[in-house]
């Protein structure tokens, strides 16, 4: 099985330290690296303008410079896999800290070949929710799943072919993608500031549905259905879940 490890690091520089020579006690080196974090500074300014411009407009809340630079982080990631070929691609943010080594040793074992596009996320997110498939854990819609994840080689073709917007975790793409849960894969995160939490449960949906009805920016960069989606069927597909289920509890 060919798989390759990709780790974001600003400057490449770990935000946690052993996270290199942990993962190479159990993967061989050759196939990890670590990957210069694109930033900001990297654009120039009326592109990065017009990124924000159009991601703010899909999503239907102000995005930040660093998200769209986050979003770029994790592409670059899959255009490099991609040159190198694999079967899986693990994506991992400097932040994550390893804690069960025997779960990852055997981790490889629950992801089969399948030509579906699928990617299996370490990290269950607040802004999520799931159902069981079989003894699998499914999500209902794309989860904020950036932080550690694994994807197959058709999710890593999928990942290329669409345009995307400013968030790493919920790219236009991810839409036709199926995503599943490991849970207590041995990851977890280190204390540092989300950039995608933030504001989520603060969107109104009646502010969403009357932003729909302005006029709206012209763009050849994404359809006008994105809009519809994230500001007001995702919203109202969360507030289901939650009040369904807690289809599984969210932590």
């Amino acid at each position: 099985m060919n798989i390759k490890i990709k780790i974001i690091a600003v400057d490449g520089v770990l935000r946690n330290p052993d996270l290199l020579s942990n993962l190479s006690e159990h993967f061989a080196k050759e196939i990890i690296q670590v990957v210069n974090a694109v930033k900001p500074t990297d654009f120039q300014s009326e592109e990065l303008k017009d990124l924000v411009n159009i991601s703010s407009f899909v999503i239907g809340r102000k995005v930040t410079e660093t998200e769209i630079a986050v979003m770029f982080s994790h592409q670059k990631c899959y255009a490099l896999a991609s040159e190198e070929g694999c079967d899986f691609l693990m994506v991992l943010e400097d932040d994550v800290e390893i804690l069960n080594d025997s779960r990852i040793a055997n981790l490889l074992t629950f992801l089969p070949d399948s030509e579906v596009p699928t990617i299996w996320t370490f990290i269950k997110s607040h802004w999520s929710a799931w159902y069981m498939e079989g003894k699998e854990t499914v999500a209902c819609y794309p989860p904020p799943c950036a932080a550690a994840y694994m994807m197959n080689k058709a999710a890593l073709r999928h990942s290329l072919k669409e345009k995307s917007i400013g968030v790493a975790d919920w790219p236009v793409w991810s839409f036709g993608v199926k995503f599943k849960l490991i849970e207590n894969a041995g990851f977890v995160l280190l204390d540092t500031p989300s950039y995608i939490e933030k504001d989520r449960e603060k969107r109104i949906l009646e502010n969403s549905i009357h932003a729909l009805l302005r006029k709206k920016k012209p763009s050849q960069l994404i359809s006008r259905k994105w809009p519809f989606i994230f500001r007001v069927l995702i919203p109202l597909k969360w507030r289901y879940y939650r009040i369904k289920s807690r289809i599984l509890p969210i932590d």
